[in-house]
């Protein structure tokens, strides 16, 4: 795990944590089948639905649909959770991030929050946790 924190503006930071090592561990295991795929293959239902009706695509390909040569493509769900949950954001706790115009909108709000960013591959359900902001 990474992290990383930048200054937003006045008196305002950022924290990013990654999960990229993570990721490229558990795709190596995946890959050398000391972790079945069905272990990481295992999207919810909520999730494969927001994927399918709000994500983002974007220009990476599957990597475990890679593994057999097919060439699908990822998208990336956001998901927004406040410490103090639905009572400090009734808005936006627990729901789904779908434009930059809305991760505005949560920026504004005075609680710390934490922006979750997730891979999805709507073919193999593959997921993975690429990082979140602590806002």
């Amino acid at each position: 795990m990474e992290s990383r924190i930048t200054r937003m503006g006045e008196g305002q930071l950022e924290t990013t944590v990654s999960n990229g090592l993570m990721r490229s561990q558990t795709l190596y295991k995946v890959q050398k089948k000391i972790i079945p795929r069905k272990d990481v293959c295992d999207a919810q239902f909520e999730l494969m639905r927001l994927a399918t009706n709000y994500g983002s695509e974007t220009n990476e390909l599957c990597p475990i649909c890679a593994f057999d040569g097919a060439k699908e493509f990822l998208v990336r769900v956001s998901y927004v959770f406040s410490s103090r949950g639905r009572k400090q954001l009734p808005k936006w706790h627990g729901k789904s991030i779908v434009n930059a115009k809305e991760l505005k909108d949560v920026r504004k709000t005075s609680s710390k929050i934490k922006v979750y960013f997730v891979e999805v591959c709507l073919i193999c359900k593959w997921n993975y946790l690429l990082y979140y902001k602590i806002l």
